[in-house]
């Protein structure tokens, strides 16, 4: 789980999953009590890197500040993420929390 948050051209989160499978696994992305949901599949040992706007386009997201929920039911992956602001070296590295299964 990531505290998240898009605000127009001020505020954005960017995800960075990686697979620690030697499998291709599936991952769902949800926003926790938003609605948006987003899956893909990520190849054995690849990684992927994407914006919350990228990855919920369905989703409002203008003004955003919530959780993103990332699971796997096919194996293990390790999960970054990083807010970035609108002006220069504004980044900052958001704390992720492990769920157990439900």
């Amino acid at each position: 789980m990531i505290a998240a948050v898009r605000r127009r051209d001020r505020t954005n989160t960017g995800l960075a999953v990686r697979n620690s499978e030697r499998e291709e696994i599936g991952v769902t992305f949800s926003l926790r009590d938003e609605g948006g949901f987003a899956s893909m599949r990520i190849g054995a040992g690849a990684r992927i890197a994407v914006l919350l706007d990228q990855l919920f386009t369905g989703a409002d997201l203008e003004g955003f500040a919530g959780e993103v929920v990332i699971r796997s039911q096919d194996g293990k992956l390790s999960a970054v993420a990083i807010e970035f602001g609108d002006g220069p070296g504004q980044r900052s590295a958001l704390p992720v929390s492990r769920m157990e299964q439900d």
